[in-house]
């Protein structure tokens, strides 16, 4: 009787010694986590669509930092009365911007519907509402057309700077990731079980991995080896993803912003905010501050659910709640 209460018990310990390591695993570090404060803006309760209202003639989005000097980022300005709407740079030391290419709203030229993403060669690429991808310098040179199909999307470049990758979708709506030189050339084609290997706009900038989520799945492709891992997320939601060193990348998850570490599935929360302040495409520089895109919501109206929304380009500290937006006007 002795010797089978000893089994029960050691039994027993074993068996939490487990659930303890599965909760590790899966846990959430949140070594530092400011908690910004405001209302919960969307009531899930309500019968109809929320309706949004722009408090702002101005919308600046798809921040992306230079990777050769993390002073500078590109983004792009959407104004709703189509007078200044384009592709911008902005210098946070000189606090000085400068035009890349104007973007004719009215005839969808030049408008990027994805990230621009910037090159350690120093070129910009983006994906234009016509569905093809344009490269272009900076300083506004050499602008070129690099496909001519109106059917790719979500363009990112490789660590050298020398291939990219978009999503092309072919005929019979089958997706694919084409693989190309910084010319525009086609060098490989991926499917991975019949689909796209990435759904989101992937990120390329690391020497081995080109990094994507797709099917509540991280996918990490070994573009030397050709070899495809997936990392079963569950129901986390994970955008915007970037790397920021060998093994991490950054993302904006539920209700916050983290990091995932991929050798050993560690998560570490950064900030927690509600859902009136929420941020996206974010790039972490190199004093761990993060500027990213803002998307700011005020209820106007509760019974109505209406909600007004300003879109900004911040600068943020992981540990802190304060926020500071750039004049970009």
């Amino acid at each position: 009787m002795k010797l089978k209460l000893i089994y029960i018990l050691l039994l027993a310990f074993i068996l939490g010694c487990s659930k303890d390591s599965d909760k590790q695993s899966l846990s959430i570090d949140k070594h530092c986590m400011p908690e910004e404060t405001g209302p919960i803006i969307i009531s899930t309760n309500f019968p109809g669509s929320p309706r949004p209202i722009n408090l702002d003639s101005f919308k600046f989005i798809y921040p992306y930092s230079n990777p050769n000097n993390k002073n500078e980022f590109v983004y792009f300005v959407y104004d709703y009365k189509l007078n200044n709407s384009g592709i911008f740079i902005y210098n946070m030391l000189t606090k000085q911007k400068s035009l890349v290419i104007e973007t004719d709203l009215r005839a969808r030229k030049y408008y990027p519907q994805s990230d621009i993403r910037w090159s350690r060669k120093g070129w910009l690429i983006f994906a234009d509402f016509d569905a093809n991808i344009y490269k272009i310098k900076p300083n506004g040179d050499s602008l070129t057309q690099l496909t001519f199909s109106r059917s790719n999307f979500k363009p990112e470049w490789n660590f050298e700077g020398t291939q990219f990758c978009i999503e092309h979708i072919a005929a019979g709506s089958k997706y694919y990731t084409l693989i190309c030189d910084e010319n525009g050339n086609n060098l490989d084609s991926l499917q991975y079980n019949e689909r796209d290997l990435f759904g989101n706009q992937p990120h390329w900038q690391h020497k081995t991995y080109i990094l994507g989520t797709n099917y509540q799945k991280v996918t990490l492709y070994n573009y030397i080896t050709k070899k495809v891992t997936e990392i079963n997320i569950g129901n986390l939601s994970m955008g915007f993803m970037k790397w920021i060193n060998n093994d991490e990348f950054i993302y904006n998850g539920t209700n916050g912003i983290y990091t995932y570490n991929v050798t050993n599935n560690q998560i570490k929360q950064i900030r927690k905010m509600v859902n009136s302040n929420v941020y996206a495409n974010l790039n972490l520089l190199d004093n761990n501050q993060i500027v990213c895109e803002r998307t700011k919501t005020i209820l106007l109206d509760s019974m109505k659910q209406i909600y007004g929304e300003k879109n900004s380009i911040c600068i943020i500290n992981p540990c802190d709640t304060v926020v500071t937006d750039f004049d970009l006007r």
